[in-house]
């Protein structure tokens, strides 16, 4: 047996049989580490939720291109102009509201995530 899915732990496996966190109640007996680890990333999902659509809207809706040989890089620069509050006057008003409501948390991760795709093994969520 997996002893990450003992039921006397708590954890649930996903499709994948990688073991997750089951909801981190204080009542939840984790050992100190695996509670410090999941209150340092309580926010990962979220941020992760946010900066794929606001990715997406920076792309499709407002048009700014990710090339195939230089990576998201004006994608990550504009995500971050509009974390910083400077949101394009000429981006249409729907998607403007939504990506100046989530920048900062995809600002975050898409930093995050490529400092992990550029090899950084020891990099760790930001948290919000």
């Amino acid at each position: 047996m997996n002893p990450a899915a003992r039921p006397d732990r708590g954890r649930q496996i996903d499709q994948d049989s990688a073991a997750v966190p089951a909801p981190t109640s204080p009542r939840f007996d984790l050992p100190d580490a695996e509670r410090s680890f999941a209150d340092r990333n309580a926010g990962h999902d979220a941020d992760y939720a946010s900066m794929r659509l606001v990715n997406w809207l920076v792309t499709t809706v407002c048009g700014v291109p990710v090339l195939a040989s230089g990576g998201p890089v004006a994608r990550n620069q504009f995500v971050r102009r509009c974390a910083a509050g400077d949101i394009p006057p000429d981006a249409p008003a729907p998607a403007a509201e939504i990506v100046g409501r989530h920048a900062p948390a995809a600002a975050r991760m898409n930093d995050f995530c490529w400092r992990l795709f550029d090899g950084d093994l020891h990099a760790e969520y930001p948290g919000p």
